[in-house]
């Protein structure tokens, strides 16, 4: 009772507008609570929740036809309330906040520098509109009612001693997104622009899709690159850096992803190009590959030989049956 769930995609094409009151019946047929929440006026955001183009899959949402609530368990139950919570909120009337940031000047030397800047920040929620449907993480704390250039005294000061950590190392839960949002580690402003998405630009090329990027079950571990791992990276660097490059790869799936979507004619002139490119990449690489004569460490593989046989259970199993 939930579209097609292999999307990473937030939006709604815009043909979907006229589904948006029936799958509101829908909704609130499966949870009657709902019913207050949605206006008589539906907002739909057309521009910035529906769009003309979703890409190859759009957000995933209720259906218009609304489930038997009894033939749901606890996790279904709780699954389909929270899409549809969402999607009853996306519809909602805006929120409205009063923001407010107050800049502060304290004469005391630090630095060589004559005084310090510092400033908070607080916000006021003037009509909650589709927050009220959707937990509140909390707001920030109201700021009092000052006047630009009020003197001020201060009441506290203390010195802390702290030490800077390092980032944490990836996770196998934080892969998925990193692969998505691959444009957000590249510094490069030419494999910046190669990441762009000019039809969507919330959306930039990445590794995968969400089917292919697998997540870790039960306990997130973090990542850990191995010498061996490391190695055979830099040697792919080496040798043949576009190979080894994911910025490279996620241009190459963006390239047949967009071929899908062409028409036949300009699909198969497409296909061709880049078939041709295909084979004049592979044939680089392999006289890369050829002249490079630098032996490899073969102490890295120690630990590492691949089992005889591959252990782990059956996914399977067959049973014979007698035939009399």
């Amino acid at each position: 009772h939930a579209t097609y769930p292999r999307t990473e995609s937030t939006y709604l094409p815009n043909e979907h507008i006229e589904k948006a009151g029936t799958i509101m019946k829908a909704v609130t047929t499966a949870f009657p609570d709902l019913s207050g929440s949605i206006p008589d006026f539906v907002n739909c955001r057309k521009g910035s929740h529906y769009i003309a183009n979703t890409g190859e899959h759009h957000a995933i949402v209720p259906t218009d036809k609304a489930p038997d609530m009894s033939t749901l368990d606890a996790k279904e139950n709780e699954l389909y309330r929270l899409l549809a919570r969402y999607y009853v909120a996306a519809h909602m009337e805006d929120c409205k906040e009063h923001h407010m940031t107050m800049t502060i000047e304290v004469a005391y030397s630090l630095f060589d520098k004559p005084k310090q800047i510092f400033s908070a920040k607080g916000k006021k929620t003037l009509e909650p509109g589709w927050k009220s449907l959707l937990k509140d993480e909390g707001e920030e704390p109201e700021l009092p009612q000052v006047n630009a250039g009020e003197a001020g005294r201060a009441v506290d000061a203390r010195v802390l001693d702290r030490k800077t950590e390092p980032p944490r190392r990836m996770s196998l839960g934080g892969l998925p997104e990193v692969m998505a949002r691959l444009i957000e580690l590249v510094t490069d402003p030419r494999q910046k622009k190669a990441l762009e998405n000019p039809v969507n630009p919330k959306e930039p090329k990445g590794l995968g899709t969400v089917a292919s990027r697998k997540e870790g079950k039960g306990k997130d571990p973090l990542i850990e690159v191995t010498p061996l791992g490391l190695e055979v990276w830099k040697r792919l660097n080496k040798v043949y850096p576009d190979h080894a490059s994911p910025v490279a790869r996620a241009v190459f799936e963006s390239h047949l992803a967009l071929i899908g979507k062409m028409n036949r004619v300009d699909a198969e002139k497409a296909f061709q190009h880049a078939q041709k490119r295909t084979r004049e990449q592979v044939g680089r690489m392999v006289e890369a590959i050829k002249n490079h004569k630098e032996p490899f460490d073969v102490t890295l593989w120690q630990g590492t030989k691949p089992q005889s046989k591959p252990k782990g259970k059956k996914l399977f199993k067959s049973k014979r049956k007698k035939v009399a």
